[in-house]
């Protein structure tokens, strides 16, 4: 999660949204991961960020969660076992 706070304090946004695929196994990994509720992001001007969360179904087609994919499988074959 350092890696998305350092991101998020390099822009002037007030509100991030975070969407996750959903899934029935999946679901409850990311519910105990991700406490959007607490997480303390500041902005570039060191002003808080608000963190809002959702699971899109892999149905929906949506073409961030197809870029996603393509990201994560291809990282996932390069990671070293």
């Amino acid at each position: 999660m350092n890696h998305f706070a350092r991101l998020v304090s390099r822009c002037d946004v007030g509100v991030v949204a975070l969407i996750f695929e959903g899934s029935d196994r999946g679901d409850s990994l990311v519910e105990r991961d991700y406490d959007l509720a607490s997480m303390d992001l500041k902005n570039i001007r060191g002003r808080r960020v608000e963190v809002e969360g959702c699971f899109m179904p892999k149905g929906a087609k949506e073409p961030g969660l197809e870029v996603a994919d393509l990201i994560v499988h291809t990282a996932g074959r390069t990671a070293p076992a």
